[in-house]
């Protein structure tokens, strides 16, 4: 038996895409348009985000002057005392809410009553 070889297979094969120098240096200009506007959006996007700051800063400073001519007005006591007047106050309210319903609410007593 006789075995033949196809040496025309062993050949390289021409590709089938190729890249010219106008082809490499449009797809860098397009990567660099891409990469150039990109950029620009960081750049708008950190012109937009510092306009925010330093209008929360202002606030911010605002308040904090607010806040100490508060300070100056009605000087700040001890925080304990404070809360547990609060809840004084609170247990009072709750106490004189439940007095007047009971009071104003019908609670069947006699006419004689009512008054």
């Amino acid at each position: 038996m006789l075995q033949q070889i196809n040496l025309y297979n062993l050949l390289p094969k021409k590709s089938r895409y190729e890249l010219s120098r106008a082809k490499v240096f449009s797809i860098y200009g397009i990567f660099l348009l891409f990469l150039m506007l990109l950029s620009i959006k960081a750049y708008m996007n950190k012109r937009h985000m510092m306009i925010e700051y330093t209008q929360l800063n202002q606030k911010v400073t605002a308040v904090q002057s607010e806040y100490a001519n508060l300070l100056k007005q009605y000087p700040l006591k001890d925080a304990l005392s404070l809360k547990k007047a609060n809840e004084d106050l609170q247990r009072q309210l709750y106490l004189k809410t439940k007095m007047l319903n009971l009071l104003t609410g019908k609670n069947n007593f006699s006419k004689y009553l009512l008054g």
